[in-house]
């Protein structure tokens, strides 16, 4: 009898199950998260008047965030490009990638744990176990009070070159006129008198 030809396939027959167990649980667990932040990001874009099924598609789901969150939504397509196009060159171009991702993680998730009044180390959930704290973010008990925005090092400071106002005209107290508009304390934005959040940047006024 051939005990080392049997041993090897009874070996192999454990070796190829527990394989298998491993994949399965990985296919499971990836099924939920996957589900989870669907679930979670579906249920946060309608509490910001955006369509739940963004949720659905990847990339627009970053950009409907962005609307929910205030923040400016080119971020999606540098974050896009960046992926394309610094990953191409060697070292330097991967690091420059690293450093959009970073920052722009760092923004929208702040950004948005503000929109729903939550503490800014709330946002280190959302980036580390984002299938979970989406999840309770969508929950029916938290509330969404509007778009409440991080301070954007390149495109707050970009809108108030370019936006409606010169650097003559932006102040960093609301300023009025006799048509009772105003400007955004936070980027110079010019409301009118009726406004409650800031078109440009998202602060509430």
């Amino acid at each position: 009898m051939d005990y080392y030809g049997d041993y090897s396939a009874a070996e192999a027959s454990v070796v190829g199950g527990i394989a298998i167990a491993i994949f399965l649980t990985f296919v499971a667990f990836f099924l939920v998260v996957v589900i989870l932040t669907i679930i979670g990001q579906w249920k946060i874009f309608k509490k910001g008047n955006q369509p739940g099924w963004a949720a659905l598609i990847p990339y627009y789901n970053l950009v409907c965030l962005c609307k929910v969150a205030g923040v400016n939504e080119w971020w999606v397509l540098i974050y896009v490009l960046g992926a394309i196009v610094l990953n191409v060159i060697p070292i330097l171009g991967s690091l420059a990638f690293m450093v959009v991702t970073i920052y722009f993680l760092i923004l929208l998730n702040i950004s948005l744990t503000r929109s729903f009044g939550k503490s800014d180390g709330y946002a280190v959930g959302l980036i580390l176990l984002g299938f979970i704290f989406y999840f309770l973010l969508g929950r029916d008990k938290e509330q969404y009070i509007g778009p409440h925005p991080m301070h954007d090092i390149v495109f707050d400071e970009w809108f108030k070159q370019n936006n409606n106002y010169s650097n003559a005209t932006y102040t960093e107290t609301p300023v009025s006129d006799n048509s009772q508009s105003h400007f955004c304390t936070n980027c110079g934005y010019k409301l009118d008198g009726n406004t409650k959040f800031c078109p440009s940047c998202g602060k509430e006024v």
